[in-house]
Formats: structure tokens, C-alpha cells, sequence
């Protein structure tokens, strides 16, 4: 898949329709959901997802190692967290199966008849857990959780908003 730069359409479309740091970090979590979605195996999904996220960030974010390293940790998150609690929120997916099949070998039908739904509706922490990684990295309520906060935008910036940065004095001194 890198070889052939299979997911460069989709990273363009995330690079085109950032406009700062934190919607990139969003638009990496929202791709880890979709990917173990498309895919309905959190291993797969790390495997192809994590490094196109990766790339994002090591090719389109300007900052200092330190801030780089933890937009990398927050990326690593989004591929781990979402991952795993993500899979456990799309029927479809191998975990749902195989909770659907243990429950279904233990509990006879007569009592009750399993189906992917019936776990869904009450895994609370899958739900919170996703919701909240999303929620708090595009709106930069992170910074009230304890060693989660991203790097505010002076300190880390998109490449291509410096880019647009160094042309603009360059125009008004035309006028």
C-alpha cells in the first residue's frame, strides 16, 4: 500500500480541508474509526491507517521535537483507543462477532437471543471513551484532562498555513 501510495488521495483531501493543527489530529481519529470500519479488524486498521496518520503529521506539521512527539503519542492514541473501543461500536466488526458467538455458546436461546446490537446499546465506556478522544481534540478541551493536551497552534503549525504566512508580506509591500 505505501509502495503504491494507496491512501495519498485521502491524506490530500485531510491536508486540503485542515486549517489547523487540531483538525488534522481530528481528521487522524476520524480516519481511525473509519478504517476499522471498512476493514472490521482493529489490527488491520492499525497496520494501514497508523502510518498514513503518521505521515500526515510528520509531513504537514512544522513544531519543535517535543510537540512533534506528542501530536506522534496523540496519533498512536487514535490508533490503539479508537481502535479497540471503536471496533467495539460497528456491528460488523470481528470483536462483535466473536462476543456475539461466546454469549450465544453460553446462554441458551431459549433465554435470550444475542445479536450485535444487544452489546452495542450498553457498552457505555466504548462510546465515552471515542466520543470524548474526538471531542476533546477538536475543540481543545484536552487541555482539562492531565498529560493529553496537544500543543497550542503557535508552537505547532500546519506547512502549509507558514507557507501562505511568508507570501503575505510579500504582497502588501507590492501596495
Amino acid at each position: 500500500m505505501k509502495k503504491i501510495n494507496a491512501f495519498e488521495p485521502l491524506s490530500l483531501l485531510v491536508v486540503r480541508i485542515s486549517t489547523k493543527v487540531r483538525h488534522l489530529m481530528t481528521a487522524n481519529g476520524v480516519l481511525s474509526i473509519l478504517g476499522n470500519a471498512a476493514l472490521a479488524d482493529e489490527m488491520a486498521q492499525i497496520v494501514t491507517v497508523g502510518p498514513m496518520i503518521k505521515n500526515l503529521v510528520d509531513d504537514n506539521v512544522e513544531g519543535s521535537e517535543e510537540d512533534l512527539y506528542k501530536l506522534r503519542l496523540r496519533n498512536a492514541t487514535f490508533s490503539d483507543a479508537l481502535g479497540v473501543f471503536g471496533s467495539q461500536l460497528i456491528p460488523w466488526h470481528v470483536y462483535i462477532g466473536f462476543y456475539v458467538g461466546i454469549a450465544t455458546a453460553v446462554y441458551p436461546k431459549e433465554f435470550y437471543q444475542f445479536d450485535p446490537i444487544s452489546i452495542i446499546q450498553y457498552n457505555y465506556m466504548a462510546m465515552i471513551a471515542v466520543a470524548t478522544i474526538l471531542i476533546a481534540t477538536f475543540t481543545g478541551w484536552d487541555r482539562f484532562i492531565p498529560l493529553f493536551q496537544l500543543p497550542a497552534e503557535p508552537s505547532v503549525q500546519l506547512k502549509k498555513n507558514i507557507a501562505i504566512e511568508e507570501k503575505a508580506p510579500l504582497v502588501e509591500e507590492v501596495i
